[in-house]
């Protein structure tokens, strides 16, 4: 028998900012990264929330090389001390909620993010979510390799990613719904049945509009 399942992207969607733009803030407090480091995806993140950025796999290439050499159970209580202090009191109470409601109806909950997976896996304990697709970190000999290991979770990469994730679990996308905030989420509401746009901005509240998609808008506390 299929299963149905309630998609949450997380960045503008269940969490009020984005992941990694907070948690980088938080390790160059902690002199953790390097000011150069620090302000070149400073500088991305603000191009990003511009929609003047579109290929993501560069940035987070870079991103990804600051945690090169990382011990695993050091940088998980980091990630720890980061989701508890600066995450945390930012997610959406109304996302809580809904999930909550997908859960009373026997739904699988599924986040897929861009986001590591070195804190995305926090959110997905918190929120006690069945299932977490993200952007993997590589692993050898208990640290980080500073690369990522396999595809990027982002644009078409999330339409491949949760149609895997849709064969091995017996998932109906066509009586699924996914919640998403960003024009590059677009190739993913369309191969789910019911479509939930958070927050858009005006060139993908016209995008909704025009496909009649439902159009949700959540606050921070």
């Amino acid at each position: 028998m299929s299963r149905i399942a309630a998609i949450f992207d997380i960045d503008n969607t269940v969490f009020s900012g984005i992941t990694e733009g907070v948690l980088i803030k938080f390790l160059f407090r902690k002199n953790k990264i390097r000011f150069k480091n620090y302000f070149v995806l400073l500088f991305w993140f603000v191009f990003y929330r511009l929609h003047l950025i579109k290929d993501v796999s560069r940035i987070r290439e870079y991103a990804a090389k600051l945690f090169k050499n990382w011990d695993i159970e050091e940088t998980k209580e980091l990630m720890n001390e980061c989701f508890e202090r600066e995450i945390r009191k930012r997610i959406f109470p109304q996302s809580i909620s809904i999930i909550e409601e997908h859960k009373k109806r026997g739904e699988l909950i599924v986040l897929s993010t861009a986001s590591f997976n070195i804190i995305a896996e926090l959110y997905k304990a918190f929120l006690k979510a069945d299932c977490l697709i993200s952007t993997q970190l590589g692993t050898s000999s208990g640290k980080l390799t500073g690369k990522i290991d396999g595809l990027i979770n982002y644009g078409s990469n999330k339409v491949k990613l949760i149609k895997a994730l849709s064969k091995k679990m017996n998932i109906d996308l066509n009586l699924s719904c996914v919640y998403a905030d960003h024009i590059s989420d677009v190739d993913l509401f369309r191969v789910v049945g019911n479509c939930i746009v958070v927050n858009p901005d005006s060139n993908l509240r016209k995008i909704a509009e025009k496909n009649n998609w439902r159009i949700l808008s959540l606050r921070g506390k």
